[in-house]
């Protein structure tokens, strides 16, 4: 699955289109462009933009061998998890990699970069979505996500 496929499937089911997308986040095409070609993009950004269409996207966790359930909805919800990504954005994920007994110091080398780049995230709490998926799936997860309306 590609990285940021949540953003093609939310176009096509909304009927919008790139430049739809861009002048509603207030950016530019190019910039819209440009998450696409390098198909990544930072949580919060994933966040900020579903929030521009008054919908949430959750990312959750599920152990690979647990089967994929999937609902039809407004937006097809893919698998409900337990471990939730919740208000944390990384909340999930250190709570993952603490019950599959990885280290940071060895997640780190298994994604080619110094602890100090995890260090960062978690403080931050925000990581680009490819780095969510690799290390989830590094520590024997599968990436799922659900965009819904918001309730006001």
């Amino acid at each position: 699955m590609s990285n940021i496929v949540f953003l093609s499937d939310f176009l096509a089911k909304t009927g919008q289109s790139k430049a739809d997308l861009a002048r509603r986040v207030g950016v530019s095409n190019a910039a819209v462009s440009d998450w696409f070609k390098r198909d990544d993009l930072r949580l919060s950004t994933a966040r900020r933009i579903l929030d521009c269409y008054n919908c949430d996207i959750q990312f959750t966790l599920r152990k690979k061998e647990e089967p994929t359930k999937m609902l039809l909805g407004l937006m097809n919800t893919i698998n409900i998890s337990k471990l939730d990504f919740g208000v944390q954005r990384l909340t999930s994920l250190k709570q993952a990699i603490k019950a599959s007994g990885w280290t940071m110091k060895k997640i780190a080398e298994e994604l080619g970069v110094v602890p100090e780049t995890l260090t960062y995230y978690w403080n931050t709490d925000d990581c680009p979505i490819s780095v969510f998926y690799r290390v989830a799936n590094i520590i024997g997860y599968t990436v799922c996500y659900s965009i819904n309306e918001k309730k006001l």
